[in-house]
């Protein structure tokens, strides 16, 4: 619910909202958080087993969500 925190390492996040992830094969229901000292935000999941961590080590469509490093 908007407020909990969830934490990845020494980071904690805040949740702002809770929607259905936008993968075209996941659709399940997650937090969006934000780290306001990063400036980022991350989604986790909220239901099962995995409540509480990261969504993207359980997501499918995980990869298409992460952010691409440019060549150098």
């Amino acid at each position: 619910m908007k407020g909990d925190i969830y934490t990845i390492g020494p980071r904690q996040y805040i949740e702002i909202e809770r929607r259905k992830c936008l993968g075209p094969t996941c659709a399940r229901e997650i937090a969006i958080a934000y780290n306001a000292e990063f400036d980022r935000h991350h989604p986790f999941d909220i239901e099962g087993k995995n409540a509480g961590h990261s969504h993207y080590a359980t997501c499918p469509d995980a990869e298409r969500f992460r952010k691409k490093k440019s060549p150098r």
